[in-house]
């Protein structure tokens, strides 16, 4: 097909003994799809080219433009092709790229534009192509195309591509229903596509009794419009007694199918190893049962009454020294240098064991001692800090005699539980002031070993949290950090020290169970001893690590959250919590 221009455009139409100027001829391909109209412009005019609906799939059109008066040669022109939807005055569906095109010397200049779109099911609107709200949503289907006046039926398409399949006659929209629970859903009406709706009674729900609240059900409720507390739509509820036991749950170390998805502590690769020791007991006079040090990644010393002490490797081994240094045992460090074992113990005891079995020195000082830190320094030997149920702080160098360097809580009377250090010899101890009618929590920072300690007043938070005296006796505190330390104890306390000023942590739970142990690497790292449980907490909320059934947690330690360890009444728990 070959057209030329009208004489509007032309410089010279054709008239006798007249010499044609030079030319443009501008060749059109159109491709997949079926236009209804053409239309070239160029040199301030323009060329259409009605094709309709019957026009083949793809084709070339040409057109020879002449320039306007006073262009010569090397003047520059715009050329575009454009198709256009319905007819020629229709919005433009595709268009070309815009060519500026100088005119020639002499003769002609061939001029290539494509248009190319796709129109599958030849209806007139393209898949890839067109302006917003005029491009075909379904280039399979003829009958489905950009329209106005809405939807022909209510057939389940979306027939006018306005976003929603039969929105044009509400379908989903509420109604009120005969049947169910008095309500409904406006659906098609059966039979076929038609103009016709109905209300859709929708069915009385099932629900399942959700006896842990944790949104899951376990057993089968019944049918309800109406349904009571506790009752739930989602079940496959494994353990309906545990609320961290679900299918949405991530699974624990505790020998129980936590996710309900049929398999026994799936960790994904995460340790999980139950170690027992047989004869470990906690001392007379604690609550809390056995207590652990780390002696190195992968191994621990687990210590207890009747002068228990062992040591637990990572894969299992079992190394029982107990009853080698007598007493009953609250405490202990491990020099990693030579892997003696420094104890502290009822009455005033103190004592360090050899791996080998032999009880290197034995001394009294103080009262009970619950806490023992030291400083490694690569030595067999080094300074022993050790506190005591009397707010005593003291210092041994074994086998050398040991100082008392005195009451570190004041006025009359405290109790020091635990203590912790930084690599600088920088230390924190926790406990608190019992002044024979109430307890006063406590947590004190010492500049260096053999140096007084300074109280850092975590009572006052605890007080404008509502945990004041009686209630937030401290009994562990972990120092990752110059600027990052953490304490624990009685009714939930949980405080979080930032180098200048102390947060008061949300409560584990709405019963403000005691928390007996704390170790902290990072703020998202942060692990806790409280009950059967060892949780941790990311720096948002709380997520069960370990559960042991009819279990208390007396400790936990580690060096990282790869290489955590628990310990209760003859077992000690090796685990890794991930990242």
């Amino acid at each position: 097909m070959r057209l030329a221009l009208p004489c509007a455009w032309l410089l010279f139409c054709g008239c006798a003994g007249c010499q044609q100027p030079p030319a443009l001829v501008v060749k059109v391909h159109y491709e997949g799809f079926r236009p209804d109209c053409v239309v070239v412009q160029a040199a301030g005019g323009e060329r259409e080219f009605p094709l309709g609906r019957t026009a083949p799939a793809q084709g070339d059109l040409s057109v020879a433009v002449w320039p306007q008066p006073g262009a010569g040669p090397g003047a520059v022109t715009d050329v575009v092709a454009s198709a256009r939807l319905s007819d020629c005055e229709g919005p433009v569906a595709v268009i070309a790229s815009e060519l500026a095109v100088a005119w020639p010397s002499s003769g002609s200049r061939s001029i290539p534009l494509q248009l190319l779109a796709r129109d599958v099911d030849n209806d007139g609107f393209l898949e890839d192509a067109g302006p917003s709200g005029l491009q075909d949503c379904d280039d399979g289907d003829p009958a489905v195309f950009p329209r106005d006046g809405g939807e022909p039926l209510c057939d389940g398409k979306d027939e006018d591509c306005r976003g929603g399949a039969d929105d044009t006659f509400l379908v989903g929209a509420a109604c009120a229903a005969d049947g169910g629970c008095g309500t409904g859903a406006i659906a098609c009406a059966p039979g076929g596509p038609s103009q016709s709706t109905t209300c859709a009674a929708q069915p009385v729900p099932e629900y399942w009794v959700d006896g842990d609240r944790d949104g899951y059900g376990g057993d089968d409720a019944g049918f309800s419009c109406s349904p009571p507390s506790g009752w739930v739509r989602e079940r496959g509820d494994c353990d309906d007694l545990r609320w961290w036991i679900n299918p949405d749950a991530g699974e624990v170390c505790d020998q129980v199918d936590d996710d309900c998805d049929g398999v026994v502590d799936d960790l994904g690769g995460q340790r999980c190893d139950r170690i027992q020791v047989p004869g470990l007991t906690a001392p007379p006079q604690s609550s809390n049962g056995p207590r652990l040090a780390m002696a190195g990644v992968g191994r621990v010393v687990v210590v207890g009454g009747s002068g228990g002490v062992a040591y637990v490797e990572g894969d299992g081994g079992v190394l029982w020294r107990g009853g080698v240094c007598a007493g009953d045992w609250y405490s202990a460090w491990v020099n990693p240098a030579n892997d003696r074992v420094f104890l502290g113990g009822t009455s005033g005891a103190l004592g360090a064991l050899e791996r080998t079995g032999s009880c290197l020195a034995q001394q009294t000082a103080g009262n009970y001692h619950f806490g023992l830190w030291a400083q490694a320094d690569g030595g067999p030997n080094p300074l022993i800090n050790w506190v005591d149920v009397g707010a005593h702080y003291g210092t041994w160098v074994v086998p050398g005699s040991i100082s008392d360097h005195g009451v570190q809580i004041t006025p009359c009377c405290g109790n020091l539980r635990s203590i912790d250090g930084r690599p600088s010899g920088v230390m924190m101890a926790c406990g608190w002031l019992w002044d024979t009618v109430q307890r006063h929590a406590r947590v004190l920072r010492s500049p260096g070993q053999g140096q007084a300690f300074v109280d850092l007043r975590v009572e006052d938070a605890l007080a404008d949290a509502g945990l004041g005296t009686m209630q937030a006796a401290l009994h562990d505190v972990t120092f990752p950090r110059d600027d990052l330390a953490y304490a624990v104890g009685e009714s939930s306390a949980f405080v979080q020290w930032n180098g200048s000023g102390w947060a008061v942590l949300p409560p584990v739970n709405a019963i403000r169970s005691q928390i007996n142990s704390v170790v902290a690497f990072s703020e998202q790292h942060v692990y806790l001893a409280t009950g059967n449980f060892i949780l941790r907490w990311n720096g948002t909320g709380y997520s069960v690590v370990v559960f042991a059934e009819n279990t208390i947690f007396s400790m936990v330690r580690g060096t990282g959250p790869d290489d955590l360890w628990a310990v209760a009444n003859g077992q000690v728990w090796h685990f890794s919590a991930g990242p």
